[in-house]
């Protein structure tokens, strides 16, 4: 498969192309590089010295590239919009078009229909990556009444607060979650603190259901579909990548309520691996 990646110095591209280098389909893929700016002049990838070329639309016509990924490096809002043009696949993970309403936002667990119907698609926050599915699988299963999102994050976070006293990180990923699930009445509300000094990130989830749940039924719901391995599991968890839910209890203040802690070292893989997902979808055509 040939992709061209721009803004590949950015910390997210970055994880992403270690995530490539451990599978043989992911270091088999013939990848070129691009930036704006007189960046790096060179990427190493799969133990090999790439160059960074300065970007230019009109150089990628006629190039048999089947998806563009661009990366939060810079701002390349203009540059998504040209490529779209193109005859390939344009995928934001910038940001850039999260709210875009003509902008599928996709988690392929969810909306992967979105993929080959569209030119350009969008991806969300690494916490509504998490979240999408979570909440998804719940609400399909045992209909959600609603939801509480509590984030407690190890990265410092630079939002700002609005005049309803959330910040703009918890209101954007309520409405990137409401979007991908196609579902604007979902109530849910989400969280942020920091917490620096963190080995894991951790997040504390109370949901209640109208319908009533097994618990063994709704951990594997959890785990199959999405990706949410129970701590009793421990003996197949990777816990430098996975999603673990290390505790959940029933809430006794509901009839029908869960509370769930899920910790992680590594909150953006679920955003990696839906990129990878994306990618195995545009390639199978």
């Amino acid at each position: 498969m040939k992709i061209a990646i721009v803004g590949p110095n950015s910390p997210i591209a970055q994880a992403f192309l270690n995530l490539l280098e451990e599978t043989k389909e992911g270091r088999a893929m013939e990848i070129t590089f691009y930036h704006k700016s007189g960046l790096s002049p060179l990427i190493e990838f799969s133990q090999r010295e790439y160059p960074v070329t300065t970007l230019n639309i009109e150089s990628l016509k006629n190039t048999n590239t089947q998806a563009i990924l661009f990366f939060p490096q810079e701002d390349y809002s203009k540059e998504i919009l040209e490529a779209e043009a193109l005859d390939c696949k344009v995928i934001d993970v910038t940001g850039a078009f999260i709210a875009d309403p003509t902008v599928p936002l996709v988690i392929p667990r969810i909306n992967k229909e979105h993929v080959l119907r569209h030119n350009l698609i969008s991806l969300p926050s690494q916490t509504a990556a998490i979240f999408a599915p979570l909440l998804d699988s719940l609400d399909k299963r045992f209909t959600i009444r609603r939801a509480s999102v509590f984030c407690q994050d190890k990265s410092t976070s630079k939002e700002f607060f609005l005049n309803n006293d959330y910040c703009t990180e918890e209101i954007d990923t309520i409405n990137e979650i409401s979007k991908i699930l196609d579902n604007d009445s979902l109530r849910l509300t989400v969280t942020n603190v920091e917490k620096p000094n963190a080995i894991y990130t951790n997040y504390f989830v109370n949901i209640s259901m109208a319908k009533p749940f097994n618990t063994d039924e709704l951990l594997s719901q959890l785990k199959n579909q999405a990706g949410i391995m129970s701590i009793r599991d421990k003996d197949t968890i990777d816990f430098e990548k996975d999603l673990i839910l290390r505790r959940y209890r029933r809430d006794l203040s509901l009839d029908s309520g869960i509370h769930l802690c899920i910790a992680t070292k590594n909150p953006s893989g679920p955003l990696l691996e839906a990129i990878v997902d994306i990618l195995e979808i545009i390639k199978a055509g």
